[in-house]
């Protein structure tokens, strides 16, 4: 990363923290906090920015918070992000391992796909778009719960398991003489969470 690149990225931290900062008046300890999360959950482990500080925690301070990273590379031509988790214990921030997510194009959305090496870019987002593109499956809305941050894992030779928040769906690919299609074959309801 060129000095130019990591001057632009203290930058936009800088920006992020400060637009995530809250009203005028309502102290610097959301700014400072702000600051720490992004230096842990981003800057060092990914050299970017926060792109979302997700406030989990209940009352006035910040006590627990889910952190998107801006994309900070490129995989089978799909965007890399880092999701994590902290929270606030005896005034010092720690943060989770950060997950890492493939951005896949989904119409008007995007949906994070978290990395796995069992699985694809391009395999992974072909099972999104396919679920996606189910209307109605077992009187569950599948196209309308595809969304935010999901996870795709192996479930033997041609089948897989989605797993989005909301709903678990079981998919296989079926290869006959006249070509290959994705079929959904159970689902679920289950909470994910990421």
């Amino acid at each position: 990363m060129t000095s130019n690149s990591r001057r632009l990225v203290r930058v936009l931290s800088m920006l992020i923290v400060l637009v995530s900062a809250g009203p005028a008046g309502s102290g610097s300890s959301h700014a400072q906090d702000n600051e720490e999360i992004t230096r842990l959950a981003c800057m060092t482990p990914h050299q970017v920015a926060a792109q979302e500080i997700a406030d989990r925690s209940s009352g006035e301070r910040y006590s627990r918070v889910k952190v998107t990273c801006v994309s900070h590379g490129e995989d089978s031509g799909y965007r890399l992000r880092a999701r994590t988790t902290c929270k606030k214990s005896q005034q010092v921030w720690q943060c989770r391992p950060s997950t890492v997510a493939w951005s896949i194009p989904l119409g008007p959305n995007i949906v994070d796909v978290k990395f796995t090496p069992l699985v694809t870019a391009d395999r992974a987002a072909e099972i999104v778009r396919y679920a996606a593109s189910i209307r109605d499956f077992q009187r569950i809305p599948v196209s309308a719960i595809i969304s935010g941050y999901c996870a795709v894992e192996p479930d033997g030779n041609s089948s897989w398991l989605l797993y989005c928040t909301g709903l678990t769906l079981a998919i296989a690919r079926d290869c006959l003489p006249g070509g290959c299609r994705y079929r959904a074959f159970a689902a679920d309801r289950k909470l994910f969470v990421d």
